[in-house]
């Protein structure tokens, strides 16, 4: 994430949310909640204010966790998602040559690539409560998703994986379910739950050595600040990135920035620690070029991360507000939104589990 993402309208709150589904949405906690919220992400918890709308992106070995809702019996879910293949069978797929052409460009075989119709497999593990089914999404769709539906609780519980290759189906089918095993849902007290990679509605839980291989976003909207947006990530990484450190363009980018914008004002440009990581906090205010009145501020926060260390991933924290088309900002002055932030940071603590 680059610094240069800052630019005025480079990003609106609109875009932010279409980032992510509106299945994510986790809570919009009424008046009477607490201060703060504590969320659990990934490996991390971390406070939000009680007032705020949270929406969450997290995957652990690029796996999404859905709940489709509440089903009487794993009995009920087999016979829902039998319907689901038989519909997905019944919708034959022709050969297209322009496919092939595709796949052998991408080192694919077409044959075995090729399934007849939409339903790729449809495998059920009663002993187990899981059914698993992969289907191509549309009938010239040339890639599949696999879904891994297990019946936990009463609820039907969805760990999904988009794009596969067709040929991929048996050894997708086994990681998932290898996957499936360690997972569990978030338990009522988080002081009860085991080390493991949370991801909104659940935790993969740890199996020996924790595996370096969970992405996670979390986006806030704080109706207390109007269009105002945080946004928090944190990446495992098996090596560092090839661009430089934010540090290392801070300059050419203010300038750019500069050029585009009334009255910039470096606000903090320097070392930050967070997360128990050394990071990098570039902050910034201005005003934009349509509507000069109402400041806008751009606060963001990296850190590299450590390879192959889930205690250190790559992180990074973005406030970003937006005062395009309105009469006031998002925060009295800047004071006030860099003690926002500072609380966030200061919030976020690695959960090694049981605490």
């Amino acid at each position: 994430m680059r610094f240069k993402r800052m630019i005025w309208r480079s990003r609106t709150l609109a875009a932010l949310l279409a980032m992510l589904s509106s299945a994510e949405l986790l809570a919009m906690t009424t008046n009477h909640s607490p201060t703060n919220h504590t969320i659990y992400l990934g490996r991390f918890s971390m406070k939000v204010p009680s007032k705020a709308q949270i929406r969450i992106d997290a995957k652990y070995r690029g796996i999404q966790v859905t709940d489709h809702g509440p089903v009487t019996s794993f009995k009920a879910l087999k016979q829902r998602l039998q319907e689901k293949s038989e519909k997905y069978a019944a919708s034959k797929v022709p050969s297209n040559p322009g496919d092939d052409a595709l796949m052998r460009a991408a080192g694919m075989d077409p044959d075995k690539e090729h399934t007849g119709s939409q339903l790729v497999g449809f495998d059920v593990h009663p002993e187990q409560n899981t059914a698993i089914i992969a289907y191509l999404p549309k009938a010239q769709a040339i890639a599949a998703n696999i879904d891994l539906h297990k019946w936990i609780n009463g609820f039907d519980m969805v760990l999904s994986r988009n794009d596969i290759g067709v040929s991929s189906y048996e050894a997708q089918r086994t990681d998932l379910m290898s996957a499936a095993e360690h997972f569990r849902p978030l338990p009522s007290q988080m002081s009860n739950a085991p080390a493991g990679f949370c991801v909104g509605n659940g935790i993969f839980v740890d199996n020996g050595k924790p595996e370096a291989a969970g992405y996670a976003t979390l986006v806030v909207i704080d109706p207390q600040h109007p269009d105002m947006s945080l946004t928090f990530t944190a990446t495992d990484i098996e090596k560092h990135s090839s661009e430089p450190p934010l540090s290392a363009n801070v300059d050419d980018d203010s300038n750019r920035l500069r050029s585009l914008t009334h009255d910039l004002k470096v606000i903090h440009r320097g070392d930050r620690t967070a997360a128990g990581q050394s990071g990098y906090l570039i902050a910034v205010s201005g005003s934009d070029p349509d509507n000069p009145g109402p400041v806008t501020y751009k606060y963001l926060w990296e850190a590299p991360g450590t390879p192959s260390d889930v205690r250190q991933p790559a992180m990074s924290a973005e406030l970003n507000t937006d005062a395009e088309n309105h009469a006031r900002s998002s925060f009295g002055n800047v004071q006030e939104v860099t003690e926002y932030l500072d609380r966030f940071l200061n919030s976020i603590r690695f959960r090694s589990g049981n605490k």
